[in-house]
């Protein structure tokens, strides 16, 4: 939390009594409820992981030089680069 900031999270929404009807979310950063098919599901919030290989780095740098050529590329050639991709 940032001095003097609140910092709004999204709560797990429960309805009745814990385990028993339903429930969905994150609780404290700590646990998660998910509904399924065969009743609520609980388990550990999962971490993403992000490696910082070199082969992952330069891939990333490749994906957004592509996004980049493709937000300044003029809007006329859109329709002729989604035909040659396709």
């Amino acid at each position: 939390m940032v001095r003097g900031v609140l910092e709004l999270q999204q709560m797990a929404k429960v309805q009745g009594p814990l385990l028993s009807l339903k429930a969905s979310g994150t609780f404290a950063k700590t646990i998660t409820f998910q509904g399924r098919k065969s009743g609520t599901a609980v388990f550990l919030p999962k971490t993403p992981y992000d490696p910082k290989s070199t082969g992952q780095l330069a891939i990333r740098e490749y994906i957004s030089l592509g996004v980049y050529y493709w937000r300044t590329m003029n809007a006329a050639y859109h329709p002729l680069w989604n035909a040659f991709v396709k």
